[in-house]
């Protein structure tokens, strides 16, 4: 499970954290773009819409409610 901010694909708000998630998310996916072989792993994506880095109150909120769904177990 991947938290992400909401406007990750938003092209008029572009960053290089944007794009380190979604280079990131892409090679645990299996999406490795050297072509070397990787195990691929499920990510489910979740974006949460806020201020970030420093998100108000609702998103802080969405982000506490998220918390508990998280799996325990390591990925590996």
């Amino acid at each position: 499970m991947a938290v992400l901010p909401g406007g990750i694909d938003d092209p008029a708000a572009t960053s290089g954290g944007n794009r380190y998630d979604r280079v990131v998310l892409s090679l645990l996916s299996g999406a490795d773009p050297t072509g070397a072989p990787i195990a691929a792993r499920d990510v489910h994506e979740i974006a949460i819409s806020g201020s970030w880095p420093s998100p108000g109150a609702p998103a802080r909120a969405a982000l506490s409610a998220l918390w508990p769904t998280f799996p325990t177990s390591p990925m590996c």
